[in-house]
């Protein structure tokens, strides 16, 4: 199973360097279409995406209901929700995570973000995971908080509407990572205006 695109380019950079063939008798699961897409660069057949792209929706495959006594491999990155390793093992199955990437805070220019905030030039916010959120909020420090609660953010997922709404954000539009650009486009165009949290 592989958690995102990163996961896949990690991974098989890594077999590459180490002249390591991937074995084609595994069946891959990519968690939506942007790590399916990841995959069919290298080439490989996706036997399995669910329809929503999160761990929920992955774990309600029929095909991971079974899993008792199968070994299973998980592509992540560092950290991240331990949901889709946990239930697994709870249906029995025996699953070994790897690591293949590290997510870490950017080293960015305080000027830079001074000034976004200082000058308003922010339309909207784009957030793919809490741990971006956190992140963003971090960098731009507790002076900035009330600009960034005021400001639209378009997040993935329902979770991620929850914990924008706990930081304080006002303005919150659900989408998901398939229609990202379709939603931006309705909001730039005024066709919506956001989702009160």
């Amino acid at each position: 199973i592989f958690i995102s695109a990163n996961a896949v380019e990690h991974c098989f950079t890594t077999l590459e360097q180490q002249k390591i063939a991937w074995p084609a008798t595994v069946k891959l699961i990519a968690v939506g279409q942007g790590t399916a897409s990841a995959l069919k660069k290298y080439g490989f057949p996706i036997h399995l995406i669910p329809s929503h792209a999160d761990s929920e929706h992955l774990l309600a495959l029929a095909e991971l209901q079974t899993v008792s006594k199968k070994k299973i491999l998980l592509f992540k990155g560092e950290g991240g929700r331990p949901l889709i390793a946990e239930t697994l093992k709870s249906r029995g199955a025996d699953v070994y995570s790897f690591d293949v990437y590290k997510r870490v805070k950017p080293e960015i220019n305080q000027q830079h973000l001074y000034s976004l905030w200082h000058n308003d030039v922010v339309d909207i916010i784009l957030f793919t995971s809490q741990q971006a959120m956190h992140n963003i909020f971090a960098l731009f420090g507790e002076g900035a908080h009330a600009w960034l609660c005021s400001n639209p953010c378009l997040v993935i997922s329902e979770r991620l509407a929850k914990s924008a709404s706990l930081l304080g954000i006002k303005t919150i539009l659900i989408s998901s990572p398939e229609t990202i650009l379709k939603t931006l486009h309705q909001y730039n165009q005024g066709l919506i205006h956001g989702q009160q949290q």
